[in-house]
């Protein structure tokens, strides 16, 4: 149980700080915290959609504004 509990906690510190990066624009530290709490939930729908929208925000702004940015 207190291991449970202690994934839980990771996973949900992984996510708010991808939330963080995403909302100033640094996808790539969004992206690796978000492969993080995916290697602890891999069958997480929620990670699994926070992974694709910041996917997609990142290749928008790429093809947009910045061209060297990395989207992976």
């Amino acid at each position: 149980e207190a291991d449970a509990a202690r994934v839980a906690n990771k996973f949900q510190e992984h996510i708010k700080i991808a939330s963080s990066y995403r909302d100033r624009g640094h996808y790539s530290p969004a992206l690796a915290e978000l492969a993080k709490a995916k290697s602890l939930h891999p069958a997480n729908k929620a990670v699994q959609g926070e992974l694709e929208s910041t996917t997609k925000a990142c290749l928008a702004e790429q093809r947009i504004v910045l061209t060297n940015l990395r989207c992976e």
